[in-house]
C-alpha cells in the first residue's frame, strides 16, 4: 500500500439573517458545531469493492467570527468516488444533512522501475510520487 497525497477541501458559506430582513426566519437556537462525515462510495480501480454503512466523521466548532467554513480531508484514495456529508447541530438538535459527491483523481505512477527476470519475463513497479 502507498501513501495517499490526495486531500479533498469541502467548503460551507453561513450566513445569518441581517436584521431588519423581512423574508428571513428568526433563528431561535445559535450553531454550536458543524460535522462532517464521508466514506467511499467506489473505487473505479477496485471491481470487488463494495461499501459499508460506515463514515469517518469528524466536527468542527461554529465561530461568531466565520462566514466561510473549510474542511480538509486527506489521505483519501486516487480514482475513488466519495461521499461527503456536512450539518450544523445547535441546542435543538442537529440539523438536515448537506450532501455532495466527489470523484479523486486518477493516480499518477513515476518512478518505473523493470527487473528481468529472464527473456521472456519481467516485473515492472511503479513508485508513487
Amino acid at each position: 500500500m502507498f501513501t495517499s497525497f490526495v486531500v479533498v477541501n469541502v467548503f460551507w458559506l453561513f450566513i445569518l439573517p441581517s436584521h431588519g430582513c423581512t423574508d428571513c426566519q428568526i433563528i431561535e437556537h445559535y450553531i454550536l458545531l458543524f460535522q462532517i462525515k464521508y466514506r467511499a462510495l467506489e473505487k473505479f480501480y477496485d471491481s470487488d469493492f463494495v461499501p459499508d454503512d460506515g463514515h469517518i466523521s469528524d466536527v468542527l466548532p461554529s465561530s461568531d467570527n466565520n462566514d466561510v467554513y473549510q474542511y480538509s480531508a486527506k489521505g483519501l484514495e486516487p480514482s475513488t468516488k466519495y461521499e461527503f456529508r456536512v450539518s450544523a447541530t445547535t441546542s435543538a438538535g442537529q440539523g438536515a444533512e448537506a450532501i455532495i459527491e466527489v470523484y479523486t483523481k486518477a493516480f499518477l505512477f513515476t518512478g518505473k522501475i523493470i527487473e528481468a527476470f529472464s527473456n521472456t519475463t519481467c516485473l515492472v513497479k511503479y513508485k508513487a510520487p
